[in-house]
């Protein structure tokens, strides 16, 4: 899987990987905390996908689900930006507690 550059973006440490690829810890231009999704291609149907993001986009993202802040799903490598909702701080990429 590569890793893309995102113009904007600043990718920190692997917080999360699954199935369907990895998940960074990042930091925008400005200094906001973000997570970057970045797809394995071998595991998506990105057509599939792009519909999804377009549907959520344009009738609103409903509660548990992260609004997407930015997105690539037709370059080499798919991603997603989303809010950072997991605590990095302590390195396990686990969920806050509250």
């Amino acid at each position: 899987m590569d890793i893309p550059r995102i113009d904007g973006i600043e990718l920190g440490p692997l917080i999360g990987e699954g199935e369907c690829g990895r998940v960074f810890a990042a930091r925008t231009a400005d200094g906001e905390e973000v997570a970057v999704k970045i797809f394995d291609g071998m595991a998506i149907a990105r057509n599939t996908l792009q519909t999804m993001t377009a549907r959520l986009e344009s009738g609103g993202w409903p509660d548990g689900v992260l609004a997407v802040r930015d997105a690539d799903l037709t370059g080499r490598s798919a991603w997603w930006v989303t809010p950072l909702i997991a605590d990095t701080k302590g390195g396990d990429g686990s969920p806050p507690t509250p």
